[in-house]
């Protein structure tokens, strides 16, 4: 009886440590297995990247792809040798398919003769990450998901390094268990200080009723928790990249680091060098508005809807015209869109927008080349691709006064202004109204000329060089 008791109490305390152990010992076992299997030399350093919607084409996607491509093209340079995974969920296809999809969308060849090695690694728990399974604390539910499903990745195929391109911090636990480096490019942080109820109190009663409130108590302690986690996760980080300035400052405050690795600062991929090579002066701009996003509440296309509607009911603007252009995939995506377009038919501008979805990359350019007015409304919005290649393309872009357009894009030592920033649809509608009415020929000249050169620091072979170099 009393072996059986310390037996128990044995395995009680060595628990902590056998079970990391031994996921470390089956990680390294199937690296081995696997390699032998694809036939991988032991020379080549096989990357995995965990992005399980891959197939999307918003630009989370085009950071992953455009990676890809940048350590391809350095591996030929340099003469490296890499072998890239690629977790990715949703119904199984061939890799040339799924590849050529991606030159389609973004202008990335991945299918040429030097390109690295590419593996999709099929998974089957992607559901995991969708936040209707958890309708309560989503986001410590879809955080564990992402854990699961990134064990079930690395039991398929264990890599040496665990790159993570959709900011599921969760997912790193596992990895570093397997063995395997980790590598990450945040596009935002997963919570932050804005998530937090706000507490504002004159005086001991005050305070007194705020606590009488337990379900703000326990959202404060629910939150407070989930960033503890989150610090704990980012720990085991040794290479983190982030996407702006407004990441970057509230990753920093997450992920409190100082002197073992520093967070690095790497703009994603904008598609600049096709709209450079169109001349201004052979082309003609239309009245046409423009917005260039995936179709998704938090991109704010409701806002859009009423400043373009203001904008209508003026005098002189009836011949104004709308794209909406972006990605739909899910069917979430696509509710959201059946509900935009029904607002639209609310408004009365049934006849004057035109929606354009999952648009080729060539038809994109097309369009973008034709419109004289780029509109883009997310609320601190991380970065904003679009943005960026509506600006490459001369189109004059009016976005939201936060987030990256503000700090990263917008930015600009420059008295000729790059484009315009508004909070509300009345100043989305006076912006409008302004490029169309007000500025002459010679300034929207120079302000197109403007943002085309600040489009530039933003180009896909500057993401190449600094994401290599990070």
């Amino acid at each position: 009886m009393g072996l059986i008791i310390s037996y128990s109490i044995a395995n009680c305390l060595l628990a902590p440590f056998t079970v990391p152990l031994t996921f470390t010992i089956f990680g390294y076992i199937t690296r081995f297995l696997i390699r032998r299997k694809l036939k991988i030399s032991y020379s080549t350093t096989v990357i995995g990247f965990f992005h399980p919607h891959c197939d999307d084409g918003g630009g989370g996607e085009k950071v992953l792809w455009r990676a890809i491509y940048a350590l391809s093209e350095y591996a030929v340079k340099k003469g490296e040798k890499f072998h890239v995974l690629v977790y990715r969920g949703g119904k199984a296809q061939p890799n040339t398919e799924i590849l050529s999809k991606v030159n389609e969308n973004f202008g990335i060849d991945l299918i040429k003769e030097k390109s690295v090695p590419i593996t999709f690694v099929q998974v089957r728990l992607r559901f995991l990450l969708n936040q209707k399974c958890y309708p309560i604390g989503t986001i410590f539910g879809q955080s564990i998901g992402a854990m699961l499903l990134a064990c079930e990745c690395l039991m398929r195929f264990s890599p040496d390094i665990f790159f993570d391109t959709t900011g599921w911090a969760y997912t790193y636990l596992p990895a570093k268990i397997m063995g395997c480096t980790v590598g990450a490019y945040v596009h935002y942080p997963t919570v932050s200080s804005e998530m937090f109820p706000k507490f504002k109190f004159k005086n001991i009663f005050e305070i007194l009723k705020i606590f009488s409130s337990v379900k703000k108590v326990m959202k404060v302690i629910y939150y407070r928790l989930f960033i503890i986690s989150y610090f704990l996760m980012g720990c085991l980080v040794r290479v983190a990249m982030v996407n702006s300035e407004w990441t970057k400052f509230h990753m920093k405050r997450l992920w409190r680091y100082k002197g073992m690795w520093s967070i690095k600062l790497v703009h994603p991929p904008c598609s600049t060098k096709a709209f450079k090579e169109i001349r201004e002066e052979n082309i003609s701009r239309e009245k046409i508005v423009i917005s260039l996003s995936k179709f998704r509440p938090e991109k704010n296309h409701l806002l859009q809807l009423k400043a373009f509607a203001r904008l209508k009911q003026q005098s002189g603007f009836e011949d104004v015209r709308m794209i909406l252009a972006g990605g739909c995939t899910n069917t979430s995506e696509k509710k959201y869109l059946e509900e935009i377009k029904r607002i639209a038919v609310q408004q009365g501008l049934a006849n004057s927008i035109e929606f354009l979805i999952n648009a080729p990359h060539e038809k994109l350019m097309n369009q973008l080349t034709k419109a004289s007015v780029g509109i883009h409304t997310m609320i601190c919005e991380h970065f904003g691709i679009g943005i960026v290649e509506m600006m490459a393309a001369g189109v004059i872009v009016i976005a939201h006064n936060s987030g990256g357009p503000a700090l990263d894009i917008m930015k600009t030592k420059s008295k000729i202004p790059v484009g315009y920033l508004a909070y509300d649809e009345e100043e989305y509608s006076n912006c409008m109204k302004k490029i169309f009415n007000e500025l002459s020929d010679s300034d929207i000249n120079k302000i197109r000329k403007a943002s085309r050169e600040t489009a530039d620091r933003f180009k896909d072979e500057e993401f190449d060089r600094n994401f290599i170099k990070a």
